[in-house]
């Protein structure tokens, strides 16, 4: 399933990143937008209740909560998603790329000496060069996604 998240769900966009969810922002979500990210059969995602009743013919999920967690039991109730754990920190929280597993060797001087003496599995985004690690956030971050779903 893909999303197209526009400027009022924004932080939904990362947590549906995180989860495995390849979404996009799309700033703001005009009907023409609408249009185009329903050709890539993406689902737009909006707190705007003015574009939902104006482009009905589109699959908008309309969310109710301004809390991003929250928003993500809303998408995952509405669409009756069942989120796949080994799709976890699968794309760049960033900018949606798939990420690339990489070898110590590739990323020696993009981390800090601490993580490299304490880690061995690296990922990397090969769009914005964001390099990620299973550090404390990670774990934070995978208790919660657990939570959610």
């Amino acid at each position: 399933m893909k999303f197209a998240a526009d400027r009022t769900v924004g932080r939904l966009a990362q947590w549906l990143r995180l989860m495995g969810y390849d979404t996009v922002d799309s700033g703001s979500l005009s009907p023409e937008s609408a249009i185009s990210f329903a050709d890539e059969n993406r689902i737009m995602l909006t707190r705007d209740t003015h574009l939902a009743q104006r482009a009905k013919s589109l699959k908008i999920v309309c969310l109710a909560s301004n809390d991003p967690k929250d928003q993500v039991r809303e998408v995952i109730k509405a669409l009756r998603l069942q989120p796949n754990e080994k799709q976890f920190f699968t794309r760049c929280k960033l900018c949606n790329t798939m990420l690339k597993r990489v070898p110590l060797e590739e990323i020696v001087n993009q981390a800090p000496d601490h993580v490299l003496e304490k880690h061995s599995r690296f990922s990397k985004c090969h769009t914005c060069k964001r390099v990620y690690w299973p550090g404390t956030h990670y774990e934070r971050i995978q208790k919660t996604l657990r939570d959610l779903c």
